[in-house]
């Protein structure tokens, strides 16, 4: 409930992830988690065009920044490409 409540009054959510890590389930489940809100939203919207009213749900429609942090050589560079897997575009 916190990071829906963080995300309704953000302009953008930046999810930053470990790229020394790698990929865990941690980072899928929330990716998950935001990608799946967004779509809701999304749909939701499709739907009730012109209707200006907030179903003061916790579906949002905002952009999702992926953030690889500790990236620092040419190497982790590289692996984290995994992070693609992830389903968040640019």
């Amino acid at each position: 409930k916190q990071a829906a409540a963080a995300i309704a009054e953000a302009d953008a959510v930046v999810f930053v992830v470990d790229g020394r890590a790698g990929l865990s389930a941690a980072d899928r489940e929330i990716a998950d988690w935001l990608l799946h809100h967004r779509r809701e939203s999304r749909s939701r919207s499709k739907k009730n065009r012109g209707n200006s009213e907030d179903d003061g749900g916790d579906s949002y429609e905002k952009p999702i920044v992926l953030a690889v942090n500790k990236c620092e050589s040419a190497q982790s560079i590289r692996d984290a490409r995994e992070f693609w897997e992830l389903g968040i575009e640019p």
